[in-house]
């Protein structure tokens, strides 16, 4: 059965984060549900700590573990969620299955998605999100092994803000992970949410 890893951004003495599993396993005890702290910002003892999730789509326990260590050792404190396939990332995105009860108002910083999949490949994945106006502009950035040049392609095609492939040393790993989440968190402007934008593309002038 799959499982989702979220990492709590903040604790009652300091931010270090928590990592919170699906089936209700938790190291330590959170003060909150997983499901509690999926808000888009707050301020905690002064700091503005950015509370959007970072989404990784991530079939490999290897890489996954690789992705949530570097996420950790780079201080990055939002809040983690993984999933396991193209199918559970489209579900989570849309608030389906066994997400039919999340805030689908609250969407990622950035989608951090591999390619190879299993049930939905990446481009898939992306395909769909970049078809609905609510998912349109989330930012996506591809994440894989892949040295093809047609996945390169078709990632850009079909609307990907950034392709990065893994590097194999675990420092450059490392680096690489900090650099390109700390950008859409620190750095970028999240876009507005669906609403707005469906409704300027019908309130343009004809």
């Amino acid at each position: 059965m799959s499982r989702v890893t979220t990492v709590l951004p903040w604790t009652s003495v300091n931010v270090a984060p928590r990592i919170v599993t699906a089936a209700g396993t938790n190291t330590p005890n959170p003060l909150h549900r997983a499901e509690d702290n999926l808000h888009i910002n707050c301020e905690y003892k002064g700091k503005f700590v950015d509370k959007r999730v970072v989404l990784v789509v991530e079939d490999s326990p290897t890489d996954e573990a690789l992705l949530l260590r570097a996420l950790e050792k780079s201080g990055i404190t939002n809040p983690i969620v993984t999933v396991k396939d193209g199918l559970e990332a489209i579900q989570y995105l849309f608030g389906t299955g066994r997400y039919e009860f999340r805030n689908t108002e609250e969407f990622p910083a950035v989608v951090l998605i591999d390619l190879n999949l299993p049930k939905l490949d990446g481009l898939e994945v992306l395909r769909r999100m970049r078809s609905d106006y609510r998912t349109k502009l989330v930012p996506v950035a591809i994440f894989t092994s892949s040295i093809e040049e047609q996945d390169l392609i078709n990632g850009y095609s079909l609307g990907a803000n950034s392709y990065v492939r893994k590097p194999i040393e675990f420092s450059k790993f490392t680096k690489v992970v900090a650099q390109l989440v700390n950008y859409w968190i620190q750095l970028n402007e999240p876009p507005p949410p669906g609403e707005k934008i469906w409704a300027h593309h019908f309130d343009r002038s004809a």
